[in-house]
């Protein structure tokens, strides 16, 4: 961690400051996970106080406090109206000792496999930082930028909006020197109320972009004339494979377990296999070559790069069934996007294909639609049976009409698709988190 005292970094927020001053090595907010020398931040949430925590993090060596109230102890204390903010505040100060490239990345989907991506990119070059898990939010990403060493070169930083502004907020703690907008789909309708409107709140990546820094751009999505629009001085580097782009793709072939295709940049063009399925995962493959560009990394290392991706957790992960069959862990989320492209690769398997699908959220007024859409659209793939769990996914049961079936209790749909598993048969399991449709994977595998 880059040296700083907290009664410096008190100053430099605009904090009252009492105790004694001392460096300290990182930050937490959770007083059981607190590490000796951490500044023990005290947020208050919905449920929890973090000032009630005060006394065990003492205990376990915090170096100080951030809190809103008076409390006592000769420890370090910083003390200011609002804890999240100080979070924030102390996360922007602090990002402003590194000069190395930030990437800033949104998008509907894909956020997290293309942050994957450029890692096994990245680090062929740098050594990199890079945000883990969902910490992509008001909380998690100042998270991450106070786990910034001096030693990192590089870091990646994933950033999520459920409302307008709040790429805003993350942008003006991160201060990125690139910014990358993966794509825009339904996702989250039901809070943002369209997809001009979700464009708009994605776009926020771009309209407070540095002057002196590099915008990457989807030139497929339909929201490019606006985006650009709200970029100055600012480098722009595009990519796609409908549109004329940068990056872009002369052939491609796609295949059970992985996707072939011909890059082509402004210097050059490489033929590359991404160990990973999906039309989906090109286009996030392009997005991470795009941003590997901008940093003049060569061509050959972002093949390299790639070519040695190993997927990302519950995104189209393949594990070994009962009997075996294969099951495609797909759990991590949903929308109507990410599931069309999830069929697309379960269409690609050889044998017999099942689909389980559970509740796609957020979708607002065209939930029911929705649901009933990727019926219809998993029978035109000649999906051979699918298999609901959740209110909303029962919708998809009439559209997809015969072998289909829905279950009000994830036992019974377990036990009815436990009898199906044999060799050749390749289920897909996938909904939105809410579900928790990763119980059911863990009961089906060998």
């Amino acid at each position: 961690m880059a040296t700083l005292t907290l009664q410096a970094i008190s100053q430099l927020i605009g904090a009252k400051f009492s105790g004694v001053d001392a460096p300290f090595t990182g930050v937490a907010i959770d007083s059981r996970r607190i590490k000796k020398g951490e500044l023990f931040i005290a947020l208050k949430g919905q449920q929890v106080d973090g000032h009630l925590f005060i006394r065990q993090a003492e205990a376990l060596g915090a170096a100080g406090f951030l809190v809103s109230q008076p409390i006592d102890t000769k420890l370090a204390v910083i003390e200011l109206e609002n804890t999240l903010q100080g979070l924030a505040q102390i996360a922007r100060v602090y990002r402003q000792q590194f000069t190395i490239p930030i990437i800033a990345v949104t998008g509907s989907s894909g956020k997290t496999t293309v942050k994957e991506m450029l890692s096994s990119i990245l680090k062929k070059v740098y050594k990199i930082h890079v945000t883990q898990g969902n910490y992509n939010n008001e909380i998690g990403l100042p998270l991450t930028l106070l786990g910034l060493q001096t030693t990192h070169e590089c870091a990646v930083i994933e950033m999520g909006a459920r409302r307008l502004t709040d790429i805003q907020y993350l942008m003006d703690i991160a201060h990125p020197t690139l910014s990358l907008i993966t794509n825009v789909s339904t996702a989250h309708l039901e809070i943002f109320g369209s997809t001009e409107n979700i464009a708009i709140a994605k776009g926020e990546i771009y309209k407070y972009l540095s002057p002196q820094g590099t915008a990457i751009i989807n030139k497929d999505e339909a929201y490019v004339s606006y985006w650009k629009s709200l970029l100055t001085t600012q480098d722009i580097i595009t990519f796609g494979m409908t549109n004329q782009a940068d990056i872009s793709v002369a052939n491609f072939r796609l295949e059970a377990t992985q996707s072939c295709f011909t890059v082509i940049t402004p210097l050059s063009r490489a033929e590359i296999n991404l160990p990973v399925a999906g039309l989906h995962n090109i286009k996030n493959a392009l997005a991470a070559i795009a941003v590997a560009y901008a940093l003049k990394i060569d061509l050959s290392i972002i093949k390299e790069g790639l070519e040695s991706f190993q997927g990302v957790q519950s995104r189209l992960e393949c594990k070994p069934g009962i009997n075996g069959a294969t099951i495609i862990d797909d759990t991590y989320n949903a929308n109507p996007d990410s599931v069309k492209a999830a069929l697309q690769v379960l269409q690609n398997r050889k044998g017999k294909k099942i689909f389980i699908m559970g509740d796609m959220l957020e979708l607002g007024a065209e939930s029911i639609k929705a649901h009933q859409d990727i019926g219809l659209y998993a029978t035109n793939l000649s999906i051979d049976a699918l298999y609901t769990y959740g209110i909303l996914a029962k919708e998809a049961v009439s559209t997809f009409g015969k072998h289909a079936k829905h279950f009000t209790e994830k036992y019974d749909l377990i036990a009815a698709i436990t009898c199906e598993l044999e060799a050749n048969t390749t289920v897909l399991v996938k909904g939105s988190r809410g579900m928790h449709l990763e119980e059911v994977v863990a009961e089906l595998l060998a």
